[in-house]
Order: C-alpha cells, then structure tokens, then sequence
C-alpha cells in the first residue's frame, strides 16, 4: 500500500494544502508549529476514521471555517483508489472510497491500513495494562471483523451493566445478571481471539527483537482469565457480584487483562533502561506491520512522528531504515542532522520542508 497524494482543506492550520508521497522514505521537517504532525494526523483519519490526538473532531476544523475536507489518494496495485472524510461543525460526517459514500466507519478499517510510532507509545511500555490492551484491540479491530464487532458489542454490554451496577445500589440483582449471558458470549469471543493473536504475533516479535538484540531476550506476555465456556463465565460473573456491587463496575471478563512486556526476564517498565524500552517499542511496531501485512495481504504505511524524540540511539534507526525498506515510511522531525537518510531506502529519501504557517498547528 501507498499513499500517492495528500489534499487537506480547512484541516487545522491548512486552509489547502496538498503533499505528495513516494515509496520509501518520506521526510516532513520544518520548525515546530509548522504543521508536521498535523499531516501524519490527517493521514491517521484516512486510515483509522479518527485523530490520535483528540476525540473532537470539532477541533481539527481550521479556525472560521465550519467543516474540513481530508481525502488521500492510494495505490495497492493492481488496484488505485481515493479515500475521503469530510466533517462538519454540525456533527456530520461522510466517509467514502471512490466517491461511494460508507454507512458505517468500520467499513474502513482495514482498506488503507497505518501503523503509527509517536513518543507517548513509550507509555505501552511504563503505563498500565489497559493501554497494552488498547494496543492488541487496534490492531485486531483493523485485521480481524469478527473481532471488531464482538469487541463492540462488548463495550456496549459493559457500559450498560455498569450503569445497572450504579443504579441498583446492591438490591435488585436481577437488574444486572440480565446482561450476563450476553456478556460472557462476548468475552469468550475476545479471549479466544487474543489468545490467538499472542500465538501468532509473538513469534514476529521474536524474530524482530532477535535480529535487533540477540545477546538480550525480550518477551510479550497475555494473561486472561481462564473459563471453560460460556456458562463458567456467568458462574463467575456470579460469584463477583458482591464486588462488583461495592466497586460499581464489572471485575470480571476482558477488560481486565493483563499483558505485560519483558527484557531480560524482568519487567520491561522497571528494568528497562530508556533506551530498551524505546527499542522494544519500535521493534513492537516493526511487528505490527509485519502482523497486519500477513493478514490484510498488504503492506500497511509507516507513520513516525517526532522522530528525535521516538529514536535516540543507532540500533532504533536501523529498525526505522528496515521499515523504509520494506514499507512506504513517512516520518516528521525537526532537524535530519546526524540521520541516516539513504541507508536503506527505497529510492533514497523525498523531503518535504514546511515553512513556519501564519497560523500555528498544534504541537
């Protein structure tokens, strides 16, 4: 997959802009405010349906227009394609490929997939479980569908026994357990797909983190709760429900595993230096392309964003100079002093140079 063409109107500080990409390695550079990061977000939208820097979407519309317009155009040969969202301050939006409108934005997911490094990924590493768990359901939501709409269906089920929870206040059970069979159908699905993505995803991490650091070992590690069906599911649904009445929330199922990351067999966030865990992360997404290549059946494009602040040492650029050459790889950083631009890459290396904007983009 790549992407041939950018056009941005009304986005942010670009009241019309348009960029073009080519395979290999892409360089955005330019002062900070100049609007770097603000590309690899509307590129983001194209892939993902929405930013990775806010949930408002109202915030992405340039200042005094009231709608934008992001629509980029692909090439997955044999086939070549335009994707476009458009959204307005009313709360409308429409997402097309081809000019054919989607009903639902999940049809999306997976036609132009992205993988994105940004340096607050460093927080997979030294963060909670839930967003290593975030982690492993953006990339099964993108390959898998069945995994995207038992994941969905979930989340509603969760949100509504929740309330139930606060709203009984402990004396009307019933209210509750209502949603149990529903809910462990769910979770069974979930576990069962996790479980399966850790097999297959963890021996591709293996084999990246080994040609990167061999002397060191590194491991991913999943620890789901374990039920025989569906029905010892709800048997411990049951079993919790005093607790789940004290904390007002559900403590059983899905939303409460635990994924955790090694180096060395300790734990990467305490024993990691800086620098590993940078690299582990690098080398995690290195996997994730090499995961979602295999079951989309096509390459997904590369998204780096601040590239000095996400890499400080040679080992994390070759990884990056690996993802150039077999990805198209578009990154942004303030400076290339010091970067190995050509090593590696496809055609050496398109710049794009912003200049400081009249207006400036959100850092």
């Amino acid at each position: 997959m790549q992407l041939k063409n950018l056009y941005l109107r009304q986005f942010r500080c670009y009241p019309e802009q348009s960029f073009d990409f080519r395979d290999g390695l892409n360089i955005i550079t330019g002062p900070n405010g100049a609007g770097k990061t603000t590309i690899l977000e509307a590129i983001h939208l194209l892939s993902l349906t929405r930013s990775f820097r806010t949930h408002n979407d109202r915030h992405l519309i340039a200042r005094g227009s009231k709608n934008y317009l992001v629509r980029g155009k692909l090439d997955d040969p044999p086939n070549h394609f335009s994707v476009q969202n458009a959204f307005s301050s009313d709360g409308s939006r429409q997402i097309s490929i081809d000019g054919a409108t989607l009903k639902a934005k999940k049809e999306l997911l997976g036609r132009f997939p992205v993988v994105i490094m940004v340096p607050e990924d460093l927080e997979l590493a030294q963060g909670p479980d839930g967003l290593r768990r975030a982690f492993i359901d953006r990339v099964l939501a993108v390959s898998d569908t069945k995994y995207l709409n038992a994941l969905l269906k979930f989340r509603r089920i969760l949100k509504q026994r929740n309330a139930a929870l606060r709203q009984a206040g402990g004396s009307q059970p019933s209210q509750i357990t209502v949603w149990d069979p529903s809910f462990a159908e769910c979770a069974q699905s979930i576990w069962q797909k996790r479980a399966q993505f850790f097999r297959e995803f963890s021996p591709i991490f293996h084999q990246a983190w080994t040609q990167q650091r061999p002397d060191i070992p590194a491991t991913l590690e999943y620890l789901p709760a374990e039920y025989d069906d569906s029905d010892a599911i709800q048997a411990a649904l049951q079993a919790s429900l005093d607790l789940d009445f004290q904390t007002q929330r559900t403590n059983v199922g899905p939303q409460r595993d635990k994924i955790k990351f090694f180096i060395n067999a300790n734990l990467l966030r305490y024993y990691g230096s800086q620098g590993e865990q940078k690299l582990f992360i690098v080398t995690l997404k290195l996997a994730e392309a090499r995961y979602l290549e295999n079951k989309l059946g096509t390459a997904p494009v590369l998204l780096l964003d601040d590239l000095l602040a996400t890499l400080d040492n040679g080992r994390s650029q070759d990884v990056i100079h690996e993802l150039a050459a077999n990805y198209q790889t578009i990154v942004s950083t303030t400076t290339t002093t010091g970067m190995r631009l050509n090593a590696g890459a496809k055609n050496g290396t398109n710049q794009i140079h912003l200049q400081a904007q009249g207006e400036i983009c959100p850092a």
